[in-house]
């Protein structure tokens, strides 16, 4: 006659209270979050470059069609402030890849 699984174990089969794969399923879920995270950081990137130099597009099509006397410098200010946006924003999507920085 076999006994029960339960009636063989070991003391140290029985201290082990967490069931099997509760570290693997944490470890996942974290990871899942920073990658969506960062994710949703590259998409606001790539967001602000399309929108920063669509700015830019329209304010030199309207200088130029215009014949407004700006400064190109003035012109140009979307674009630049977008790319400072976008460094900005893929620095932070590094750090939000990494579970020990806090932002």
């Amino acid at each position: 006659r076999a006994f029960p699984k339960w009636v063989l174990a070991t003391t140290a089969d029985l201290m082990d209270f967490d069931p099997d794969g509760t570290q693997e399923a944490l470890i996942a879920l974290g990871q899942e979050k920073t990658a969506r995270r960062t994710q949703h950081l590259l998409v606001a990137a790539r967001l602000a470059f399309a929108f920063s130099h669509g700015a830019l597009v329209i304010s030199a099509s309207a200088a130029l069609g215009w014949e407004i006397g700006i400064s190109w410098w003035v012109i140009f200010a979307p674009a630049w402030l977008g790319d400072a946006v976008c460094v900005v924003l893929i620095v932070l999507s590094w750090f939000g890849s990494c579970p020990y920085i806090q932002l």
